[in-house]
């Protein structure tokens, strides 16, 4: 079957698998009971049992070695199957979402009440509030069930899209690390549910459903994507952007390897959005707001679990001055951090400014013994898992749900390095994505620091190194 024909199906089979237990609580049916999140369980389960028995059933021979890596992506769709029937329940951020969403629909302003916590630009709160008309509009019509009011309808519906991110997320990693020169497909799919079974961060994220999973997704399409699908690049790399700033950072590995049609892509799908989200550029006001809120200054927690620098060096210097027995809630003090801080963000900018002009470098030197494709794959995916790198280093806050971000640099790390430094790409991925949330200063700043030693081993010239050594990159 024509890819195109089989990916559609597959998207009108998800769109299927949320809608209809909506449309069965309406029908009150007595055939069932009115859980909704148990009868999208029911439906993707058939889904998913479909997709295996096709893929095994194309298998040629069968042996553990051929059925285990083709089954390993269906059990991980079923696992986050099961927690997200299980353990699906409204967070704390996604009732600022809500309350956005709701502010939009009475006339409100998004940005008003710093205190509800919406801190994003205006599309996500955009999507929630059309989402709600549309449920409301469908109820209209065919009756609300008391079971599942519009507002539950759309967190259902939320919930949903966020299990269908992290498949998403899934497939585009193997993607990744095949593109990488990991070509096996027993190691590499084991590598990849290994990742994503083991992930602190992607379960607190889903847990307090989050939009990172997004954000992830945005990354690794914007990776992934360029090289044969640049407009498809730009497109996510957009929306990206429109649901969280941090993806913007790959204009800069882009503009360096010219990549003219994922760049204009991307721009303009970002004004379309734009143009759209503004009714026709004629009410500027909810970007306006937006662009006020965030020159206010943005949120910086100190609390051991939040991995940034600035979270680092206030508990740093506090402990410190408590030790030495000098108060510390002075304004010297706070200045001092804010300097200190701006200086250490500088330095790490500059960092990566090297990083990027010794991959430059490097690249020249590979092409005389590499394909093109293959010294691109270095140079793109080497610059771009920088800029994500670079955005959970100097971000004001990290908290643990957006090191799910930090996937393809996990599966760079092990892939490039396993071979020559067995020992420290699993350690730095284990302190980045495989102990749980805890808070003991200075302990608790582990992913932090398993990022820092990620970084250390994938500079451009390993990698560049792994490149060279690598015949299936040749």
């Amino acid at each position: 079957m024509n890819k195109t024909i089989w990916g559609l199906a597959i998207a009108i089979a998800a769109i299927f698998s949320i809608l209809m237990p909506i449309v069965l609580i309406c029908l009150d049916l007595p055939l069932y009971f009115d859980r909704v999140f148990d009868l999208f369980g029911f439906f993707v389960s058939i889904f998913i049992a479909g997709l295996g028995y096709r893929t095994i059933k194309s298998l040629k021979y069968f042996s553990i070695r051929s059925i285990l890596p083709t089954v390993l992506p269906f059990l991980t769709l079923l696992v986050f199957l099961f927690i997200t029937t299980e353990f699906s329940q409204v967070s704390r951020d996604y009732i600022a979402y809500q309350k956005a969403a709701e502010a939009l629909i009475e006339g409100g302003a998004l940005y008003a009440d710093r205190a509800q916590l919406y801190i994003y630009p205006p599309l996500l709160a955009q999507l929630l509030a059309n989402g709600y008309r549309a449920i409301a509009f469908f109820y209209d019509i065919f009756g609300a069930p008391q079971e599942l009011p519009a507002w539950d309808a759309v967190f259902y519906i939320y919930q949903c899209l966020q299990y269908f991110a992290i498949a998403i997320a899934y497939f585009l990693s193997l993607k990744f690390v095949r593109d990488i020169g990991f070509r096996s497909r027993f190691f590499s799919k084991m590598l990849v549910t290994a990742t994503f079974i083991i992930n602190e961060p992607l379960y607190r994220t889903f847990h307090f459903n989050q939009i990172n999973i997004w954000i992830l997704n945005a990354f690794l399409m914007g990776i992934v994507l360029l090289q044969n699908r640049a407009i498809a690049s730009g497109i996510a790399v957009a929306l990206g952007v429109h649901l969280k700033i941090y993806p913007i950072l790959l204009a800069v590995p882009w503009a360096i390897a010219r990549t003219r049609t994922a760049i204009l892509s991307g721009i303009s799908t970002f004004f379309i959005v734009l143009f759209f989200q503004t009714h026709q550029a004629s009410n500027l006001s909810v970007w306006q707001d937006f662009l006020n809120y965030i020159s206010r200054g943005v949120e910086k927690p100190t609390a051991y679990r939040n991995n940034s620098i600035y979270s680092l060096v206030y508990n740093s210097f506090k402990s410190l001055l408590r030790i030495l027995g000098i108060p510390n809630e002075t304004d010297w003090v706070f200045q001092a951090i804010d300097t200190f801080v701006a200086v250490l963000t500088f330095l790490i900018i500059l960092e990566f400014c090297r990083r990027l002009i010794q991959r430059e470098k490097q690249y020249k030197i590979l092409r005389s013994n590499l394909n093109e494709t293959s010294c691109a794959i270095y140079r793109n995916y080497g610059h771009s898992l920088d800029a994500i790198a670079l955005s959970l280093l100097i971000s004001p806050s990290v908290w643990v749900h957006h090191y799910v971000i930090a996937v393809p640099l996990v599966l760079w790390a092990i892939v490039t390095q396993y071979k020559y430094r067995p020992q420290l790409p699993w350690l730095g991925t284990f302190l980045i994505i495989g102990l749980p949330t805890f808070d003991i200063f200075p302990l608790s700043y582990h992913r932090l620091l398993g990022t820092v030693l990620l970084l250390y081993i994938t500079s451009p010239i390993s990698t560049s190194y792994y490149f060279q050594q690598n015949p299936k990159l040749r």
